[in-house]
């Protein structure tokens, strides 16, 4: 008995990765920015490049009709900050992949105001960062979203 449930936890466990994965990939997002690390010598380096992942959610609101809802972006919050220098970033470069298969493409997100607040959705005893995504409904036709 103890053989036929390993077999199959591992059958299903081969099996379904793969249909995940297939989704995962229209729910994931990488997060691009600037920020500050050490360099060898111990002295701040701008780095331009992938801070991170950020995945997509759907609350559906029946209310707009069967396809309606409010799509969330969430990282967590040590990806918006400069490593370094302990604020927020200004700004992010959101890369997704495109609808049609064609490649990739990216939106700058702001991330903060001029006095370095948080512009998403923060709970201060959580670690992630919320953000409601009204620009994503004027892309979506171009991205797999």
């Amino acid at each position: 008995m103890f053989k036929k449930i390993l077999l199959t936890v591992l059958i299903l466990s081969i099996a379904c990765p793969a249909q995940v994965m297939q989704q995962l990939k229209k729910t994931v997002a990488f997060v691009y920015g600037q920020g500050h690390v050490k360099g060898p010598d111990g002295k701040s380096i701008l780095i331009d490049g992938p801070l991170g992942t950020a995945f997509f959610v759907l609350y559906p609101d029946p209310r707009g009709g069967a396809d309606y809802g409010f799509i969330y972006m969430v990282t967590a919050k040590h990806v918006l900050k400069d490593e370094l220098e302990g604020k927020y970033l200004d700004k992010v470069r959101l890369r997704m992949n495109k609808k049609d298969g064609s490649g990739v493409a990216f939106a700058e997100i702001p991330v903060s105001d001029r006095q370095g607040t948080l512009l998403w959705l923060d709970d201060k005893d959580d670690p992630n960062a919320i953000l409601q995504l009204d620009w994503v409904t004027r892309l979506k036709d171009k991205w797999i979203i």
